[in-house]
């Protein structure tokens, strides 16, 4: 199964994911999704040659916008991980600070924590970095 080998790193932005998992799995610029500034509406053109999905919580931002269903985002989120597998996935911590007024930035507060449990759940290790600090959780 390939969710035994997956490893999930969290934190809060700026904290040095990208690099820490770089450098923990040997891997190059070419082998990460960013998807902060991915284009969405061509997701379904990706291929499963990353080795690393970074920034998961924009995907989220962006299925929250227009969907009030969670259910629905969550098993969005995850049929884009199953489709392309990766080993690492990256996404920032946004449940911490002041709550949002919109209905819509709870929303995909709630979608991100749900999705992170998920993942931490299922994943073989999972890292927290502060100030890149790696603290191992799993």
């Amino acid at each position: 199964c390939w969710s035994i080998y997956m490893i999930l790193i969290t934190g809060g932005k700026y904290q040095g994911k990208e690099e820490f998992a770089l450098r923990l799995g040997g891997y190059s610029k070419s082998d990460v999704l960013d998807l902060s500034d991915f284009d969405f509406l061509s997701i379904n053109e990706l291929s499963d040659k990353y080795k690393i999905i970074r920034n998961l919580e924009e995907y989220v931002r962006y299925l929250s916008k227009d969907n009030e269903d969670i259910s629905l985002i969550e098993d969005l989120v995850k049929k884009l991980i199953e489709r392309i597998e990766p080993e690492i996935i990256i996404i920032s911590e946004v449940g911490a600070g002041v709550v949002p007024l919109k209905e819509s930035d709870n929303r995909f507060r709630e979608a991100v924590g749900l999705i992170s449990k998920y993942y931490a759940n299922i994943a073989k290790e999972v890292y927290r970095l502060i100030c890149f600090v790696a603290v191992k959780l799993k």
